[in-house]
């Protein structure tokens, strides 16, 4: 269940059973208890912060019915408080519950938020191993929550697909936000992207929540999609490009973490993506992995250090294979690996090599720019809570953040578009054919660098102002399509040369 402020809930229901017992010596059937060892794995749903008790208890059924084998589905379930009151009222009042008023009441955020289902049955026939299993159960997930990073709650995330996650971010983000029903209107310069989009966001009718319409200053263009997604390209390209980022990480740099840009740039990430855009796709994923505390690429990882001295001493110390080289290493560069943060190298061994270079990573990727990247998760939570998103998924780091990205493709590249064909055995048809091939030949002539150096990269920026697919695709078929529409009444060579006249070279077709 993703964690939202205001619009979700998170709860977690778990499903307890007891162990089985000579049939004289229990009260349960049985049927549906097992040990606190076989306690079926938390699941996460999605729930609205205004959902009723009968809502969230037929939420959380669909969801443990769809992942939970042995669950009965005919039987009747009750929604429990830890307490193991049946949820019905806000506790102690007379008040009908709801996720919003029983989180204000406890006082704790929504991911802190515990609650049991179970069978109507063995509630009413309940002993002392089911309360003790309820008990055991209860103390196992506060542990769990505590953390902020469960097994079950991380594997729950990847379970969801890139789509959904940014699609849910999205819709729960505008619905949580009146405004959202209006449009803003900002005006932005060529020559300044950056600084334009700050005076526009400091004015008092602006809000990140509201679908934006841009106006590139002296351009008689209206905003019907492509320049919002130019906006965003050009606005990302400049946070790419500032002081905030050092080769493929943050930088540390204290008078950008004085002034809060950090914090900005995360906000600024976060209102992209939420209105269709990616982000600076400038970070190393490795980097991020490291920060996870998740298992990394070391050879990768070292690639992406910015600080070249460092990344020549993690070379030289990664690729010792004999105490000779690694004493070589130690005392060419003892001092500055123990400013790095390993105090310990004039005593390390070649055993020791991975722990040493792993620790000058974490220096890198970590430590060292703890506050910057802080702030800047900071900045993007404060947009629908995108931040934790970010540091929860994997494939969302990877879509809007990472540096490593795939190449566009000829087959990604084809299915942005449908061709409208004429009717078989026509003129039309026929001329048609010959245009096909003719574009169909330049796409390719684009995928393998046969065109003078532009891309498929290129023609689709000429095409919908984008420099990539954004990861929520483009809004609609038409979006891609107004621009790429063939005409097939011209002949082939003009389609072409009208559709692209930045590419020369199309001609002989």
């Amino acid at each position: 269940m993703t964690q939202r402020e205001a619009g979700q809930g998170i709860f977690k229901s778990a499903l307890l059973k007891a162990e089985k017992k000579k049939k004289e010596e229990r009260k349960l059937t049985g049927k549906n208890m097992k040990t606190r060892d076989q306690q079926v794995q938390v699941k996460f749903a999605q729930a609205k912060s205004n959902i009723t008790d009968i809502t969230l208890k037929r939420v959380a059924l669909q969801k443990h019915l769809a992942f939970t084998i042995f669950l009965p589905k005919d039987h009747e379930y009750l929604l429990l408080y830890p307490d193991f009151q049946q949820v019905k009222y806000i506790p102690g009042t007379t008040q009908p519950f709801t996720l919003q008023r029983y989180k204000e009441c406890l006082g704790k955020p929504y991911q802190r938020i515990t609650l049991f289902l179970c069978d109507e049955e063995d509630f009413m026939d309940q002993d002392a191993d089911f309360l003790a299993a309820i008990e055991a159960s209860l103390l196992d997930q506060q542990t769990a929550t505590s953390s902020n990073a469960s097994d079950t709650d991380q594997q729950a995330r990847k379970n969801q697909s890139l789509n959904a996650i940014l699609a849910s971010f999205q819709a729960d983000t505008f619905q949580q936000h009146p405004e959202a029903d209006e449009t803003v209107s900002i005006i932005i310069s060529r020559k300044s992207v950056l600084q334009s989009t700050l005076r526009a966001i400091e004015r008092k009718t602006f809000s990140f929540f509201k679908p934006v319409i841009v106006t590139f200053a002296g351009e008689e263009a209206v905003d019907a999609g492509g320049p919002k997604r130019e906006f965003f390209r050009l606005l990302m390209s400049s946070i790419r490009e500032s002081a905030a980022f050092s080769g493929s990480w943050f930088s540390h740099d204290l008078n950008q973490l004085s002034s809060q840009k950090y914090t900005l740039y995360g906000k600024l990430v976060a209102w992209s993506v939420l209105q269709g855009g990616t982000g600076p796709r400038c970070l190393s994923s490795e980097g991020y992995k490291i920060h996870r505390g998740a298992t990394f690429d070391q050879a990768l990882a070292i690639e992406d250090v910015a600080d070249v001295q460092m990344k020549e001493i993690l070379r030289a110390t990664a690729k010792c294979c004999s105490k000779e080289e690694f004493d070589g290493v130690i005392t060419k560069h003892a001092d500055q690996i123990a400013q790095y943060g390993y105090p310990n190298i004039y005593t390390a061994k070649l055993a020791q090599k991975k722990e040493v270079v792993d620790c000058l990573l974490r220096q890198n990727f970590v430590c060292g720019v703890h506050a910057e990247f802080s702030q800047f998760m900071e900045g993007m939570d404060t947009t629908g809570n995108f931040g934790f998103i970010v540091k929860e998924n994997q494939s969302v780091f990877d879509a809007i953040l990472s540096s490593k990205h795939d190449k566009l493709t000829l087959g990604a590249f084809s299915s942005l578009y449908e061709l409208d064909r004429s009717e078989k055995g026509s003129n039309n048809r026929s001329r048609e054919d010959s245009t096909i091939y003719c574009f169909e030949l330049f796409l390719k002539d684009l995928e393998e660098g046969e065109a003078d150096g532009l891309t498929l990269e290129d023609l689709l920026v000429f095409i919908t102002r984008a420099d990539s697919v954004p990861p929520l695709g483009f809004q609609q078929l038409t979006d891609f399509c107004a621009v790429l529409r063939l005409h097939w009444k011209c002949p082939p060579s003009s389609l072409v040369i009208n559709m692209c006249p930045n590419f020369a070279f199309a001609k002989g077709c």
